[in-house]
């Protein structure tokens, strides 16, 4: 019964752990985003790449190649982007 108890704990503790993380990288997609429609592409770029740390993404990847695109950093864009297209995003969206 005790062995139960402390297996149940463990599994508790565990999930709580991946409840924060993905809490964490949903606040830095949240502000990313803010930023982004506030037209602060410096600092919605710095959330972007934040989420990107905790969880990468294709989506993520193609917000920060339209960051750096807005900023008119196009090496950087063209290389998030690329990150992008190889994680499989074939969209192609907002790089005309």
């Amino acid at each position: 019964m005790k062995k139960l108890f402390k297996i149940l704990l463990l599994v508790n503790l565990l999930s709580i752990q991946i409840l924060f993380a993905n809490s964490a990288s949903e606040d830095a997609s949240d502000k990313a985003t803010i930023y982004y429609e506030k037209q602060d592409y410096k600092e919605a770029l710095k959330w972007s790449k934040k989420s990107f740390d905790e969880e990468a993404s294709k989506e993520v990847a193609f917000n920060i190649g339209l960051a750096y695109k807005r900023l008119k950093d196009y090496q950087n864009a063209i290389k998030w982007y690329e990150k992008a297209f190889e994680m499989g995003n074939t969209d192609g969206g907002g790089l005309i």
